[in-house]
C-alpha cells in the first residue's frame, strides 16, 4: 500500500492469510499473528475488492460450524473459531462498485453466510455511478449482473439478508471510493484501524481515476489485510514485459525449451478455469515441440537423477498424501484434513526429507 503504519503487527498480505488457512507448510507463522490481531480487536479491514479479498472476508465472516464443514487446515480453523465470526469485516476499494475486481459468484457467497449480513452503503454506490461508470456497466453482461447484485445488497434484497431465522452475529460491509492513507496504531504499536481519504471518479469509461477529495474516513480494525494485486518478477534470461508483469511468449513458448504458465503467463486475473485453459495451451506446446524433436535428448539426461533427490514428491507419492488427507477428513466428517507440516507431508508420501 505504501502508507505509514503498514509494517505494524496485525497488517498482513491477503495471500499469506489464504496460504495459512489452506495449510501451506511455510505459512504457519500467520496463525499467531491473526490470533494476536483479533484478540486486540475482533474487527478486520481488507484493502482491495478482488476475489481473494472476498475469499478472506467470507472466511472471517463464517461461524465455527461453517468452518468445521470445510477443508480448512485444522490449526487455522482452531485459531479462527475463537473469534468467529469476526464482529465486523470491511472490504475497501478506492474506486466504485462498477470497477470492483470480484466476480458475481464470490460476491453472492458473501450474502449466504449463516450469521453474517453483507452490506453496501447506498451513498457510496451512487457516488461511484458516474456517467462513465454507467457506460462500463452497460458494456459487459457480467459487469451488469455484478452491479445489479451490489444494488440488491444495498437495498437489503439479497437472499442472505432476508432469511427470517438468521441471527446476525457479524457484518461484512463493502466500501467504495476510499483510498488508504495510513494504518492507525494503538499505544502498543499494533494495528488499530485504517485511515482513508474519500475519492471521486473522473475520466473516460475504462480509464477513470480515483481523485482524493480531502474527506477522511477511519475504519476500526485489529486485523488489516492488503489484497491489492500481484506482480510477477523477471528471471534472468526470460523475455519479460515489465509494464504488464508477464513473460513474453507465443502459445506458452518463451525461449527454446522454456515455457510459461499461470499468472506469469497471463497476469493476475481470471479464475481457475481460465488458468487451466492457459496451462493446457502451454502443455500442448511442450508436447508438440517434443514430438518435433525441438526439445529432449541429451539435455534431459540429468532429469531422472534430479527427480530422485531427497524431498522430491512424485505423482504416486502425492496420491498417498491425497489418500491420507481424505481418510483423516472422512474420520472427522470433513472433505479432507490438510497436512500443514512439511515433515508430516513427506511421511505421508513415504519419501525421505531434503
Amino acid at each position: 500500500m505504501g502508507v505509514p503504519g503498514e509494517d505494524a503487527p496485525g497488517v498482513l498480505p491477503a495471500r499469506a492469510f489464504v496460504n495459512w488457512y489452506n495449510g501451506h507448510p511455510e505459512y504457519s507463522w500467520v496463525g499467531p499473528e491473526v490470533d494476536a490481531a483479533l484478540s486486540s480487536n475482533p474487527k478486520a479491514v481488507i484493502v482491495g475488492n478482488g476475489n481473494v479479498a472476498l475469499d478472506c472476508a467470507r472466511v472471517l465472516s463464517k461461524t465455527p460450524a461453517e468452518l468445521a464443514d470445510s477443508d480448512m487446515a485444522k490449526a487455522a480453523a482452531d485459531v479462527l473459531a475463537r473469534f468467529q465470526p469476526a464482529e465486523h469485516v470491511s472490504v475497501v476499494g478506492r474506486r466504485g462498485a462498477a470497477q470492483a475486481a470480484c466476480t458475481i459468484k464470490e460476491l453472492r457467497e458473501l450474502t449466504k453466510l449463516e450469521a453474517s449480513v453483507c452490506e453496501v452503503d447506498a451513498a457510496e454506490l451512487e457516488l461511484g455511478m458516474t456517467p462513465a461508470s454507467a457506460e462500463e456497466v452497460a458494456a459487459a453482461r457480467p459487469r451488469k449482473r455484478l452491479h445489479k447484485l451490489f444494488e440488491d445488497i444495498s437495498n437489503g434484497a439479497s437472499k442472505g439478508m432476508t432469511l427470517p431465522s438468521k441471527k446476525i452475529l457479524s457484518r461484512c460491509t463493502l466500501r467504495f471510493l476510499l483510498q488508504p492513507t495510513e494504518v492507525l496504531t494503538a499505544p502498543d504499536g499494533r494495528a488499530a484501524g485504517l485511515r482513508c481519504v474519500r475519492t471521486s471518479l473522473s475520466g473516460a469509461a475504462g480509464a477513470q481515476r480515483a481523485d482524493p477529495t480531502g474527506e477522511m474516513v477511519d475504519i476500526d480494525a485489529g486485523l488489516v489485510l492488503r489484497s491489492i494485486g500481484y506482480r510477477s518478477l523477471p528471471l534472468e534470461g526470460l523475455p519479460f514485459d515489465a509494464e504488464r508483469g508477464v513473460a513474453l511468449h507465443e502459445h506458452g513458448r518463451c525461449n527454446p525449451g522454456l515455457y510459461v504458465a499461470g499468472w506469469l503467463k497471463r497476469g493476475p486475473r481470471g479464475i481457475i478455469g481460465t488458468n487451466i485453459a492457459d496451462a493446457k495451451e502451454t502443455v500442448k506446446a511442450v508436447l508438440e515441440d517434443a514430438q518435433a524433436g525441438a526439445i529432449g535428448g541429451a539435455e534431459l539426461a540429468p532429469l531422472p537423477g534430479a527427480l530422485e533427490a531427497p524431498g522430491v514428491v512424485s505423482w504416486d507419492a502425492w496420491l498417498k498424501v491425497d489418500a491420507a488427507e481424505a481418510a483423516a477428513g472422512a474420520a472427522a466428517g470433513k472433505p479432507r484434513e490438510k497436512l500443514a507440516d512439511r515433515e508430516a507431508l513427506l511421511a505421508a508420501a513415504a519419501v525421505a526429507g531434503a
